[in-house]
């Protein structure tokens, strides 16, 4: 054996190997022969003891009614114990209080002063009718954007005076004259303005085309 095999022969996983191969030695120095090796598989010896007697078919049956017998009957019933809850009376003696008592109370409920009651909502004070803003209040009615903005003052058929002084260019001249179009011989409304196909004035319709053609019956 080489230098490897004797490092791989001594690592674990040759453990069993080499404790099957060392029992073997202490056996054959012993004198036991090979066929007397303790074999787990094929488990302990049987221990004497009594033997079973074979029972007869009629001692059978007789123990397979027996077992039949006993399962077929009830099970026990365990009813839970009563409690005692004292002295009690009877519906008809407590019927006309409990119809008393399902009956809704009246109750009284006054106004609610709150402004975000659901109730008060939409209500307008007398007061605030007859009150007249005055001009700061109108103010600050607006939004923000609207009291930073200043209005400028436009007057109507003025012209800037930038633009009495400007120039036109060649080209501005060329672009303002609109283009020249193709004028139409037919400019009067026509009986037909759309055209149909002499071919469709011509067609016959067949039977079936009509039967098509006709709406649907619906009820």
């Amino acid at each position: 054996m080489d230098k490897r095999g004797k490092v791989s022969y001594n690592s674990p996983y040759y453990e069993y190997k080499r404790a099957k191969k060392a029992y073997k030695k202490r056996a054959k120095s012993r004198g036991r022969s090979k066929s007397k090796e303790p074999d787990k598989k094929r488990g302990a010896s049987k221990s004497p003891g009594k033997s079973k007697t074979k029972k007869s078919k009629e001692e059978k049956l007789k123990e397979v009614f027996e077992w039949c017998a006993n399962r077929a009957q009830p099970k026990k019933l365990f009813p839970p114990e009563k409690i005692n809850r004292g002295k009690h009376a009877e519906l008809g003696t407590l019927e006309p209080r409990l119809l008393k008592l399902s009956k809704a109370r009246w109750l009284y409920v006054s106004p609610s002063q709150d402004s975000m009651n659901i109730n008060n909502l939409g209500k307008v004070k007398p007061n605030a009718l007859k009150y007249k803003p005055t001009f700061r209040v109108l103010e600050l009615a607006q939004p923000s954007r609207f009291r930073t903005m200043k209005e400028e003052i436009v007057e109507p058929g003025t012209v800037d005076p930038m633009a009495l002084i400007a120039v036109i260019s060649p080209r501005v001249k060329e672009l303002s004259v609109p283009k020249p179009r193709a004028t139409s011989t037919d400019t009067d409304y026509r009986e037909f303005p759309i055209p149909i196909s002499p071919g469709a004035l011509k067609y016959v319709a067949t039977a079936r085309i009509q039967e098509l053609a006709k709406p649907i019956d619906r009820k």
